[in-house]
C-alpha cells in the first residue's frame, strides 16, 4: 500500500521498489493517500478498503486460499479510492 501524496517516502520511490521485485506481488495505490496518517481515522473511506484488501491478500498468501485471491480486486476497488496493481 502506498499513498500517492506521501510526504515521507515519495510515491515514485515506492513504485520503483515495487517494480524491482521479481516475485509475485501486489501494490495498492491510494491517489488521495498520505503516509498513513489519514487511515488512522475510521471515517476515511480508504480505511475499510485497505483493511479488507490486506486481509484477502494475507488469506491468499499465508493460507493459499484461492477464493481470497479472487476477491482481491473487488476489495481493492471498493469505493473507487484505490487502484490495485498485481502480478500474482
Amino acid at each position: 500500500m502506498h499513498g500517492e501524496r506521501d510526504d515521507v517516502v515519495s510515491y515514485a520511490e515506492g513504485k520503483a521498489a515495487y517494480d524491482m521485485v521479481p516475485w509475485p506481488k501486489a501494490m495498492l495505490s491510494l491517489p488521495e493517500g498520505d503516509h498513513g496518517r489519514s487511515l488512522l481515522r475510521k471515517g476515511d473511506p480508504a480505511f475499510p478498503v485497505v483493511g479488507d484488501t490486506t486481509v484477502e491478500f494475507l488469506r491468499w498468501s499465508l493460507y493459499g486460499d484461492p477464493a481470497a485471491k479472487r476477491r482481491l480486486a473487488r476489495e481493492a476497488t471498493a469505493g473507487n479510492v484505490a487502484v490495485l496493481d498485481d502480478h500474482l
